[in-house]
């Protein structure tokens, strides 16, 4: 049976060989230290998992932000019944299509849809 875990200097190896040498022993490090959760000086699988899943979490609200960029039109930081209608290339008498979508993701019922609101109906809860 393999070790379920691997320590600094195997860390710090396994960076250097998948090519990251524009990092400095310092960064590698650091990120060491971020991963290993409790602090005993070795990334368990659990850990290892927990990390990788949260930068998959947050590449996916990147991602999500630059969507939501792209229907924020002016940038104020709201999506409005005018840019889903635009984007939709929906014509006038099709208003009520908008304004149903603004109402299924509006929770705090201004008339528009906030980043905040654009994250919980992606399925992100904070």
């Amino acid at each position: 049976m393999s070790k379920a875990y691997f320590d600094y200097k195997e860390f710090e190896q396994g960076l250097l060989e998948l090519n990251s040498k524009d990092l400095n022993k310092e960064e590698i490090r650091q990120y060491f230290n971020d991963i290993d959760a409790d602090n005993n000086g070795k990334i368990d699988y659990t850990e290892f998992i927990a990390a990788t899943l949260q930068r998959q979490i947050f590449l996916k609200k990147e991602t999500l932000f630059e969507a939501f960029s792209a229907l924020d039109s002016d940038r104020d930081c709201k999506i409005t019944k005018a840019e889903l209608m635009k984007i939709l290339r929906l014509q006038p008498k099709e208003d009520k299509f908008a304004i149903k979508l603004i109402e299924l993701a509006d929770k705090n019922g201004d008339g528009v849809i906030d980043y905040k609101e654009f994250l919980q109906m992606m399925g992100f809860n904070n």
